[in-house]
């Protein structure tokens, strides 16, 4: 059988492409009238009154600016209705260099802004797929057009009323922030490809607010900078350290930090969301399990410049 004529290739990747995002788009629609409902969400037991996600990462932004020692507080314990947050705020569970995306969010309400930070992360969509597909480029149809609706879709529902993605359902519900931390991960790899290991490092730095995907996308990131590992790496610590240290630095603010981090940060489980950029960054890291391989086998060797 003679290979796809690469017009064809790409106007089927894009058609596959568009579709996901059109179905992702009323998905989103779906899950709006949730964002204005005070109830258990999606894994609390029923009865259980909860504030959504975002409230964790918006009251945590309003206390960098006006007490940073407070950030780690358990949000139980907490009133923050002059925010318009109520029962309460969830706990936040992030690195503090998180909250330097949700900081200019709080010029909005907070409905306002957990509504904005669903717009500009339905936006980052468009930006995925071209890295997706720039990343596989190369691979055959099927394997991108696979990553592509995992990537942007994640089409995979138990219950009706939660659309044809539970996963994005809740994404675009709780106000959650899996959408910038995938294109975080794909634009770094991006930037790697195009050998600019200072951008790849940057941005790889910052994706690690939740180090759990970024640490899966460790192979995929030495791999693709192999050529410039050292400088990728001293860049993405730096920023990780640059990002962090002075925040946590704050007076009794690391202590609150680790007790946070050893109640619940370690037990958090994989939710809905959580699966959008673990499964993608698997499956690329499937694809390009070749080029892995070679990267870490004793007769590869990685580059040092």
């Amino acid at each position: 059988m003679r290979p796809l004529n690469s017009r064809i290739k790409l106007l089927i990747i894009l058609f596959i492409m568009g579709v996901s995002i059109s179905l992702n788009f009323l998905t989103l629609v779906q899950a709006y009238p949730e964002t204005q409902k005070i109830d258990s969400g999606c894994c609390a037991p029923k009865g259980t009154l909860l504030a959504k996600d975002f409230s964790a990462f918006y009251f945590g932004a309003w206390n960098l600016v006006h007490d940073p020692s407070a950030i780690y507080q358990r949000g139980s314990s907490v009133n923050a209705s002059f925010l318009g947050i109520t029962p309460h705020p969830e706990s936040f569970k992030y690195l503090p260099s998180f909250l330097i995306f949700i900081v200019p969010f709080l010029v909005l309400s907070y409905p306002n802004a957990l509504f904005g930070f669903g717009i500009a992360q339905f936006v980052l969509l468009f930006l995925i797929a071209f890295l997706v597909y720039r990343l596989l480029k190369g691979k055959n149809v099927g394997v991108i057009g696979f990553a592509s609706v995992i990537a942007l879709l994640l089409p995979f529902t138990t219950v009706p009323s939660w659309g044809i993605s539970e996963a994005y359902f809740w994404q675009w519900a709780e106000g959650q922030d899996k959408v910038l931390d995938l294109a975080l991960i794909l634009l770094a790899l991006y930037f790697g490809m195009n050998k600019r290991p200072v951008s790849s490092g940057i941005i790889f730095g910052l994706s690690f607010f939740d180090p759990r995907f970024a640490l899966v996308a460790v192979p995929l990131f030495v791999t693709i900078n192999r050529e410039k590992f050292t400088q990728a790496t001293i860049v993405t610590t730096s920023v990780i350290a640059i990002s962090n240290v002075p925040i946590l630095a704050y007076p009794g603010l690391f202590p609150s930090f680790l007790q946070m981090l050893l109640s619940v940060g370690v037990t958090t489980p994989l939710y809905y969301y959580s699966y959008i950029p673990l499964l993608t960054v698997l499956i690329l890291s499937f694809a390009k399990w070749k080029e892995i391989a070679q990267t870490f086998s004793r007769h590869s060797g990685i580059g040092g410049n």
